[in-house]
């Protein structure tokens, strides 16, 4: 077999394991397909992506850049396009939102000149998570409900299927929760319907959270569908989807006031993140184990893993995990009586929730802020 042979059936054979959530095998034969052939931008693309979703956000910008070099020296704009729109994929992951706001104009310019109308849909859906994301729910209503017009047009079941969980998710923001459950849903019967199995996982996660934000009721349920979460992911040996189940299974824990049985699920969580090198989401369950020391009133190990999961954060320019992680610093410092410095730190995470347009997390903070200084009136 030729070397430009070998490296495309290893690109579709990439294609194949990550269609059904063999990751790690995917990455594999994307990478080897690159070093086959090193200046093929769509191999490297594949393995961008696929970084990209494991949450190597580094490595995935990277790749990106290289591929869209190599895409606007053939001329190519479809190349070009999908490449602006994953890297604004990882600005919104990172909670950089108007960079990526930026990325995903900049692809929807290229994609209209090509008429690319799959495209522009997955672009309007991207842009309206943008609007979720910073409260903007009408305007992100909108340009959801014309992704999915756009995609049931062109017969693409996958793109309805990926619209139909985000219109869930905004619905859940927006306390709509039977709304979002009977979204969530038709969601999973299409990836059902077409084998998107990778994507099964994480919409019963979705499903999860929504029994789980209904509160202690309905934490069984909650625990159901993320045990239906990790027995599917196991099946398919899809380890970020097994290290998201576990983590889930962990909150679930954690509410039941069972902090040792939490801490475990975390820990095997905390465990595979590191292994796939998934540092958004180690700085994730860094924070969550440090919020079990802080329920136990262990405050030193509290501090320790807040200070992991804040540097991480940092390190991978995740703004919304670092204003979290500063604000729950406020609380450490609260409870240990320093409301001078717990101030401080309220204000610092309110002022980066504000930046980011998060305004549910900005009132709690104006309210910490309050409470703290009427605490520091006293004294």
């Amino acid at each position: 077999m030729k070397q430009e042979d070998r490296a495309e059936y290893l690109n579709y054979l990439g294609d194949h394991f990550y269609r059904y959530g063999e990751r790690d095998r995917a990455i594999q034969c994307y990478r080897r397909s690159t070093e086959l052939a090193p200046t093929n931008g769509y191999y490297l693309l594949s393995l961008a992506f696929a970084q990209l979703k494991r949450g190597d956000y580094e490595e995935s910008r990277k790749l990106h850049n290289k591929a869209n070099a190599i895409f606007a020296s053939l001329g190519d704009k479809w190349g070009v396009a999908t490449t602006l729109n994953n890297l604004g994929l990882i600005e919104a992951d990172l909670g950089n939102y108007p960079n990526a706001v930026k990325l995903y104009r900049q692809s929807l310019e290229v994609s209209k000149k090509i008429r690319d109308q799959r495209a522009i849909a997955k672009i309007s859906g991207n842009l309206a998570i943008i609007e979720r994301a910073t409260g903007n729910y009408s305007e992100a209503r909108r340009l959801f409900n014309q992704s999915r017009v756009a995609f049931e047009k062109l017969g693409d079941r996958s793109g309805l299927a990926l619209c139909l969980t985000n219109l869930g998710a905004l619905e859940h923001i927006a306390e709509n929760p039977n709304e979002a459950f009977r979204l969530y849903r038709q969601s999973l019967d299409i990836m059902r319907e077409i084998g998107d199995y990778a994507e099964v996982g994480n919409t019963l996660k979705n499903l999860g959270d929504i029994e789980f934000s209904r509160g202690r009721g309905n934490l069984d349920k909650a625990a159901y569908f993320y045990n239906e979460d990790r027995r599917i992911s196991e099946e398919l040996n899809d380890q970020r989807g097994i290290a998201r189940s576990l983590h889930s299974l962990g909150l679930v824990e954690q509410h039941r006031g069972n902090y040792d049985e939490a801490k475990k699920l975390y820990s095997q969580s905390l465990q595979i993140r590191q292994k796939l090198g998934a540092q958004f989401e180690t700085a994730e369950t860094l924070h969550q184990l440090g919020n079990i020391e802080f329920l136990k009133h262990n405050y030193h190990q509290a501090r320790d893993l807040y200070d992991q999961s804040l540097d991480l954060a940092q390190k991978v320019g995740n703004r919304l995990g670092v204003a979290i992680t500063v604000h729950q610093l406020g609380y450490l410092a609260e409870a240990k009586g320093d409301l001078a410095l717990a101030e401080k730190l309220h204000e610092e995470a309110r002022q980066i929730f504000e930046t980011l347009g998060k305004t549910q997390d900005v009132d709690i903070a104006k309210k910490d802020l309050e409470r703290v200084r009427r605490m520091r009136s006293r004294q």
